[in-house]
């Protein structure tokens, strides 16, 4: 049976999914980003599977701290994900995840975080890309 510990995990993995495409509607934004990418040496895939899961350990902490049910998660606002993705410390994203990931690219994509957030917190989300 999934706990909803781990259905909340996997609704914020979609929301990390979706907002990319969402994003990628204003014009340019795609392309700056894929040329970033390219610039600071990460493959597009791995770059965006990376912001993808950032998005989701930020929409994941704000609704552990909120208390907020996975059936309750459409209604966090996403100014407030946006807050806590720029103003929380790498370790407190890491706080209340599953144990276990029904994806594996999710796991590895927060095994690298988690790698990279004990390494150096704050200053070290630059450098959990690979390089």
């Amino acid at each position: 049976m999934t706990s909803d510990s781990d259905t909340l995990w996997r609704r914020c993995a979609h929301l990390g999914r979706v907002l990319l495409p969402l994003v990628d509607q204003e014009p340019g934004r795609q392309a700056d980003r894929h040329e970033n990418l390219r610039t600071w040496g990460i493959a597009t895939v791995m770059g965006e599977r990376l912001i993808q899961v950032f998005a989701a350990l930020a929409a994941h902490a704000v609704a552990t701290d909120a208390s907020v049910s996975a059936a309750e998660l459409d209604a966090l606002p996403l100014r407030t994900v946006a807050n806590a993705a720029t103003g929380k410390r790498d370790v407190e994203l890491l706080a209340g995840l599953p144990h276990t990931f029904s994806d594996d690219r999710d796991e590895r994509a927060v095994n690298l975080f988690r790698l990279s957030a004990y390494e150096g917190g704050q200053a070290g989300r630059g450098r959990c890309l690979p390089q």
